[in-house]
């Protein structure tokens, strides 16, 4: 088999949009590869109650894509299938009334993001304990923007793409969802820059 791990985002969608053609295995074999563990995360973070099988809807979601790659106009791999994952989630939740907590485990979260909301909130010590207690206070819209913009790295125009929400309504959610942490987060921030001080 045809080896594509060297292949481009682009060229790896030009070889499955051939319908039909026995190399769109291989490509969507490594489409898999680079992306399962990125829509897998998502599904799991959208998702905190146990009793929901993030493994049919990942499968469910990979299935999807490598059967419409060939007759959809996709720009993005990530976004086409977090787009294809948060759809089915949806749709979950209508068909199973499941609960649904956005985000489950603060601690799990990339180096990058806890780099990203310190320059955000003007923060500058490691939060991982109190983080996930801040986001509970979120409500769930807040919560699911907050994942897709830090976690997942998505501009507003993306997340307003996969939620059908305008940027500027996304930024203005954001803003209070950044001011709400920094409010919560500012007494640990004191306790650890007195504690600090005092250890200097």
């Amino acid at each position: 088999m045809k080896d594509y791990t060297g292949y481009t985002e682009r060229q790896l969608l030009a070889v499955l949009q051939k319908k039909r053609h026995t190399s769109r295995s291989g490509a969507f074999g490594e489409v898999y590869n680079r992306y399962s563990k990125f829509v897998y995360a998502y599904i799991i973070k959208f998702f905190r109650n146990s009793d929901v099988d993030a493994g049919d809807i990942f499968h469910d979601t990979m299935i999807e894509f490598y059967n419409y790659s060939c007759d959809t106009r996709i720009e993005s791999i990530s976004k086409y299938l977090v787009g294809v994952a948060r759809n089915k989630c949806l749709n979950y939740i209508r068909d199973n009334k499941a609960k649904v907590y956005i985000i489950d485990d603060g601690a799990n979260l990339n180096a990058n993001l806890q780099t990203n909301v310190n320059n955000e909130l003007d923060v500058t010590f490691d939060f991982k304990e109190m983080y996930q207690k801040g986001l509970d206070s979120l409500n769930d819209e807040a919560r699911e923007i907050f994942i897709l913009k830090y976690y997942l790295g998505f501009s507003y125009i993306e997340i307003g793409e996969l939620t059908g929400k305008d940027s500027n309504y996304l930024r203005l959610i954001m803003h209070r969802a950044n001011t709400s942490l920094k409010t919560f987060l500012e007494p640990y921030y004191k306790e650890y820059r007195i504690e600090h001080n005092e250890n200097t």
